[in-house]
């Protein structure tokens, strides 16, 4: 018997992080989901520093409260839909495409770890 290949569908309920917000997004986070906020909030905060903006004054470019702008740098806000890709990317100075890049990236290493940590278990 073949195992099936490895998928992020199929990552254990166990192991995936829950969000902690109230409403639809309650919901346990797929790994995927969980590496890609956590890489588009690394690339907001990257360049927020390089532009020297303050968590402030980003939140008031884009018309946020100040802890949005730290739950989504950190990784726990899981309500972030294309729109607000693309004010990010305005606010910052890049296109969406780069922000969406910086996630497929980090999508492609976690698969990449997970794969030959698998491999070498066997």
């Amino acid at each position: 018997m073949t195992e099936a290949p490895w998928s992020w569908v199929h990552e254990p309920e166990a192991s995936r992080p829950v969000s902690k917000g109230v409403g639809r997004y309650t919901r346990p986070l797929a790994g995927r989901d969980q590496v890609v906020m956590t890489a588009f909030g690394a690339e907001v905060r990257k360049l927020r520093g390089e532009r020297e903006f303050s968590t402030r004054h980003l939140a008031v470019i884009l018309g946020m409260s100040q802890p949005a702008i730290t739950q989504i740098e950190t990784g726990r806000r899981a309500n972030i839909d294309f729109r607000l890709v693309w004010d990010f990317a305005e606010a910052l100075g890049v296109s969406a495409a780069h922000l969406v890049a910086v996630c497929e990236r980090a999508v492609a290493v976690e698969e990449l770890k997970r794969f030959t940590r698998k491999g070498r278990a066997k």
